[in-house]
């Protein structure tokens, strides 16, 4: 089944790798979004891959500041 061999290669943390902030694509997120979706729905094995994911590194300021937007701790 595809869910599988997406969930062994990490194609979860890629898909959501995939999820920053992009000028040129701004609707990339909600693509991510829905793809995550599709790979969890009724398949625990992915959901347990979402779960136990922890964020790492920061967020772009620049490109925040771009769009205007920025990070809450920033005043």
């Amino acid at each position: 089944m595809w869910k599988i061999q997406v969930g062994e290669l990490e194609g979860v943390q890629l898909l959501l790798d995939c999820s920053q902030i992009d000028g040129k694509n701004p609707l990339i997120s909600q693509w991510v979004i829905l793809s995550v979706k599709a790979l969890c729905d009724k398949h625990p094995e992915n959901q347990n891959i979402l779960f136990n994911l922890r964020r790492q590194g920061a967020a772009d300021s620049t490109l925040l500041k771009e769009l205007g937007l920025r990070l809450p701790a920033e005043t």
